[in-house]
């Protein structure tokens, strides 16, 4: 009926018509943005979800929003996982956003933005496929949202600004105490608000007790849990209660202000003990029977004692948590760090050893079986880097800066520029400061202290 050219021609027609047909027939992407909650006051923090609906249209990444407010404090949108949506009796796939963001002064916001960006969609015709991209405008449904202002004239005189709903809890890590023990308090909040304007959470002033400034212990961005800790001594018999905590906030769900409390937190009088024990540090150590017991500690011995134990039983929690505690209420520098493979001992590092070797005399055992061949090399490759490793691991506790390290038990150690008491003086060494020795003569060490070395007496030194 027709001729070949003119069969190509039509059949090529016919396929750019359904072609069309198919692009043309695609809908707009449309868009809806969303306040959660609705309705928010000046200074909380909300949620805007921004919701693109699209019938197969891939949109390309870079997509702007033009028409925001400039009153709005907006984080960057962060993509949420797509779903399916059956509107008007059309399924939709909806692309999701979301971003946090905070309006700080009350009013009425009425905005309506526009998305701006690269559709990308897939056309597939007999044995045809297409990709078409087209630049897009989406515009985005008017949006409401409603800014109340913080009623501020009811608030208390020791309200700061704090918004959001939190719980407050706050614990001790004893009650039994003698004065000059360690007490450590721990105040947790947790919640959703302006974790930026939260006070540092602790006990400010106490008489009888010797208080030091709260730690913050978490502070990832975006956590909904705030963690601080503060140590304190009492300092006499009578220091029998630590007075409790309040913090104000103003709690967006109530509409109203609310002051969270813990506390307060009686203490009890440790008649286990003696109360003429000296004591500068509380710790806990291993007994000559194996068993943890308490022992009162001066600085320098504490320090001494808590890295040997370190260097046995370098991920040892006990030890970790009272170094920590040490540097926190001395004027002790922090030791050097140790590098990561110092979490294995020296003894575990040789038992490492060990298993490398036997399991090498277990590969050489197999090579003479031909059928065992091929596990005999496999242990081989495992085992030398093994055994490799584990010796350097070693020989770093053995001969490394380990075997230097020397801790200062004498208060107030003063240093001198040459090993004699008529030497220049340099500076002074405190009592459970780590230093390195580098050289002897006679009753002198020179020891590194921080970049500087300096030459003290070896009856100041102890060895960890």
């Amino acid at each position: 009926m027709f001729n070949a050219p003119l069969r190509t021609v039509l059949f090529g027609g016919l396929l750019g018509f359904l072609f069309l047909a198919t692009a043309r027939s695609e809908e707009v992407p449309f868009a809806r943005l969303e306040a959660d909650p609705p309705t928010v006051y000046a200074g909380q923090p909300f949620t805007l979800l921004l919701s693109v609906f699209t019938t197969g249209q891939d949109l390309e990444p870079g997509m702007k929003i033009n028409g925001l407010p400039d009153a709005l404090q907006l984080q960057p949108f962060q993509e949420m996982p797509a779903l399916s949506q059956t509107e008007g009796g059309r399924t939709y796939q909806v692309l999701r956003s979301r971003c946090d963001a905070i309006a700080p002064h009350p009013g009425r916001l009425q905005f309506a933005p526009v998305i701006q960006g690269v559709s990308t969609r897939t056309i597939q015709t007999f044995f045809f496929v297409q990709r078409i991209q087209n630049n897009v405008q989406i515009q985005i449904q008017p949006i409401t949202l409603e800014v109340k202002p913080v009623p501020l004239e009811q608030a208390p005189k020791d309200y700061a600004g704090l918004i959001g709903t939190f719980h407050l809890a706050a614990s001790l890590s004893t009650n039994r105490v003698l004065p000059g023990d360690l007490v450590t308090l721990t105040c947790t909040l947790s919640g959703t608000g302006r974790f930026d304007r939260v006070p540092p959470l602790g006990i400010h002033s106490s008489p009888g007790f010797k208080l030091y400034p709260p730690r913050l212990e978490t502070a990832r961005s975006g956590a909904t849990v705030r963690t601080y800790t503060q140590v304190m001594i009492p300092l006499n018999v009578g220091s029998r209660l630590i007075p409790g905590l309040k913090l104000t906030a103003f709690n967006p769900s109530l509409g109203s202000f609310e002051t969270l409390s813990a506390g307060p937190f009686p203490l009890v009088e440790d008649t286990g003990r003696p109360t003429n024990q000296p004591s500068t540090i509380v710790m806990t150590m291993p007994g000559a029977n194996g068993l943890v017991a308490p022992s009162l500690l001066p600085d320098g011995k504490a320090m001494l004692y808590l890295l040997r134990t370190l260097r046995t039983q370098p991920r040892n929690p006990t030890a970790q948590r009272q170094l920590r505690q040490l540097l926190d209420t001395s004027a002790i520098p922090f030791p050097p760090a140790l590098p990561p493979w110092s979490q294995l001992s020296r003894n575990e590092w040789l038992t490492v050893l060990g298993s490398a070797l036997a399991l090498g005399l277990i590969a050489l055992g197999l090579r003479r079986r031909r059928y065992l061949a091929f596990v005999a090399r496999l242990l081989t490759v495992i085992t030398l880097p093994l055994a490799l490793l584990a010796s350097a691991g070693a020989a770093w506790w053995m001969t490394g800066p380990p075997a230097s390290e020397r801790v200062v038990t004498a208060a107030l150690v003063q240093g001198r520029l040459a090993p004699t008491e008529a030497s220049a003086p340099s500076i002074r060494l405190t009592e459970g400061m780590v230093v390195r020795r580098v050289d002897t003569s006679g009753a002198w060490v020179r020891v590194m202290a921080g970049d500087l070395a300096v030459w003290i007496p070896d009856s100041a030194l102890e060895q960890p």
